[in-house]
């Protein structure tokens, strides 16, 4: 399935989900595939996710599992590739007007007098 996230607590690790037919599905932090160290979500990213029903206090619900980053609210990265060990290949989301990092060093900028 894919959906936009539309909440996620980084302290806490879960979050929600809206899937393409408007329900929000809950989300935690372990389900997040292709992350390094804290994996968490930002609002508006766009993921793609499986869905496990599960029963809790003899209620069933669903959450989300699975869950991958298609498209970065925060424009850090997009998914290239899912290689042979499941190891997603990620690349930078260039965005029109996004300064562009001054190159040289200190001593090439004006006013300093080193």
């Amino acid at each position: 399935m894919v959906g936009v996230v539309n909440f996620f607590d980084e302290i806490k690790g879960w979050g929600f989900i809206t899937d393409q037919n408007g329900k929000d599905i809950f989300v935690h932090y372990k389900y997040i595939e292709g992350q390094q160290g804290r994996k968490n979500l930002t609002a508006g990213d766009n993921v793609e996710f499986d869905i496990e029903r599960v029963t809790h206090d003899d209620e069933m619900s669903v959450q989300a599992r699975g869950v991958r980053i298609v498209k970065s609210a925060r424009g850090y990265h997009e998914v290239l590739s899912k290689g042979n060990n499941n190891v997603i290949r990620r690349r930078p989301i260039k965005s029109e007007g996004s300064p562009v990092p001054r190159q040289g060093t200190r001593n090439d900028r004006q006013g300093c007098n080193h």
